[in-house]
């Protein structure tokens, strides 16, 4: 395994999201996408996400489901993504003013 990806060990507790594998694949795509993740082989990151993380309907996510959604996302997603970063920024403006003064 490359030395950017964490061997993840049996049994360890995964993350739950609120996002569904479809969300969550075009999210990994968008931070690929701007560089914000840098990894040698983009598979990498698809198959560390599905080992992590857990979605309220699947406990375990499909590393093929994830990479496939990455690739090519759907509309849906994309829409549900974009309203989600807006609260993100909505919500960074706030966190300006409270914290940076």
């Amino acid at each position: 395994m490359s030395k950017n990806v964490i061997e993840i060990k049996p049994g360890t507790k995964k993350i739950e999201t609120t996002l569904s594998v479809a969300e969550l694949g075009y999210f990994v795509r968008i931070l690929l996408d701007n560089k914000i993740l840098l990894p040698k082989h983009k598979t990498e990151v698809s198959r560390l996400f599905a080992a992590i993380f857990s979605t309220k309907k699947q406990d375990n996510i499909s590393f093929q489901s994830l990479r496939n959604n990455c690739n090519v996302p759907k509309n849906s997603s994309v829409e549900s993504i974009r309203v989600k970063m807006l609260n993100l920024v909505i919500t960074s403006n706030k966190d300006k003013t409270r914290f940076l003064r």
